[in-house]
């Protein structure tokens, strides 16, 4: 909800705040001060509200994915639910190809395969709501998976993940 540059600020101006004083700040007071940084106050206040003073896990489904050819690429179509709680927006990614390579150590890899692909689309959903989606893709995709960088903590993650039969 604050980008990178905009959090970084706000708990500089947080740790400037409160490092010298003999007050210990709470999560209310930090918050308060990224306030101030968050390029939407609305926005940041509804997110704020239902990750730090409410207790949420959404939980993503999906159902009805297909993938048709179209011209030179694919079209991929779908439904995700949120069966769980909370609201949030999500990416939705079509891929094909394994993400990481085999460089580097079990469970530190962090270089992304040439041979990975994928094609996104967002969507926002609360709690007990579904959207259809649909991706284009200049590649046959294998699978369809929701959060594909794993950014959003929820429940089941492995329900948010249609694999093609091959």
């Amino acid at each position: 909800e604050m980008g990178r540059e905009n959090l970084l600020a706000g708990l500089r101006a947080f740790i400037d705040a409160y490092h010298a004083g003999s007050d210990s700040p709470v999560i209310q007071d930090m918050l308060a001060v990224l306030r101030e940084f968050a390029p939407d106050p609305e926005a940041f206040d509804a997110f704020t509200a239902q990750w730090f003073f409410d207790v949420v896990a959404p939980e993503y489904r999906l159902s009805g994915v297909t993938k048709e050819r179209a011209g030179r690429g694919w079209i991929v179509r779908g439904t995700v639910e949120n069966a769980g709680t909370g609201r949030m927006t999500i990416g939705v990614a079509a891929a094909a190809n394994e993400r990481w390579s085999d460089a580097g150590e079990a469970g530190t890899r962090t270089v992304v395969s040439p041979s990975y692909r994928d094609a996104r689309t967002s969507v926002e959903l609360g709690a007990g709501e579904s959207a259809e989606f649909e991706i284009e893709a200049d590649f046959d995709p294998e699978r369809v998976l929701v959060d594909p960088d794993v950014l959003v903590l929820q429940l089941r993650r492995e329900a948010a993940v249609f694999e093609f039969p091959e």
